[in-house]
């Protein structure tokens, strides 16, 4: 990790976070996003609903 690097201000991060949202829902099924998101990188439902992810249709029961 480089040390100097400049912390992103939360807006900017707010908006990559934005971008990256929109990139992976334009390139994967929503059922295919809810396994890369949810089984592959363990993230909770309420994580995905905070990057503006809509996916309920797909959400486990328990998980």
């Amino acid at each position: 990790m480089n040390i100097g690097m400049k912390q992103l201000t939360p807006e900017r991060e707010r908006e990559l976070w934005d971008r990256i949202a929109g990139f992976l829902s334009s390139r994967f099924s929503d059922g295919d996003l809810y396994d890369i998101l949810h089984k592959n990188l363990g993230m909770r439902h309420e994580e995905m609903e905070a990057l503006g992810f809509l996916l309920r249709d797909y959400y486990e029961e328990g998980a």
